[in-house]
């Protein structure tokens, strides 16, 4: 019986901790009345800069609606890549938005939330190619 009473208290205090720590985010980004948004500029039609240099597309969008619904201001900063899927952001920005692929090592060092869209891959072959009729007539090949 300790054991389980142990268990129970065990799961409450890691999810108590849990919603101290985004409860303490949530309250410094309405402070700041604003919300830093790290994404990729170089990644269309996702995110990327325009003909005037502003930031455009999907994930721009969806940060832009996150910001909204919150009733703060977004700041958008495009730090590399590596950067931002290497986790240690130092409290440089509050979320990453940016059509990430959740990987095994991603995972071990960010903390993913449900996806919001599903993008599954892709191939296209053109139409007088008479050689790839299945998956299998992929074997061996070479995109790109």
């Amino acid at each position: 019986m300790f054991r389980i009473w142990a268990m129970i208290s065990f799961v409450f205090l890691f999810f108590a901790g849990n919603t101290f720590a985004a409860t303490s985010a949530l309250e410094e980004i309405y402070a700041a009345k604003t919300i830093v948004v790290s994404t990729d500029a170089n990644y269309a039609p996702q995110s990327y800069l325009n003909d005037k240099g502003e930031l455009e597309g999907f994930d721009v969008s969806v940060a832009k609606e996150v910001a909204k619904r919150l009733g703060v201001k977004v700041k958008f900063i495009t730090p590399d890549w590596d950067l931002i899927t290497a986790g240690k952001w130092g409290k440089r920005w509050d979320i990453s938005i940016g059509s990430m692929t959740p990987t095994k090592e991603r995972k071990n060092a960010l903390l993913f939330t449900l996806p919001y869209y599903s993008s599954p891959a892709q191939f296209a072959i053109h139409k007088d190619n008479t050689d790839i009729k299945t998956l299998a007539d992929l074997a061996g090949k070479r995109i790109g």
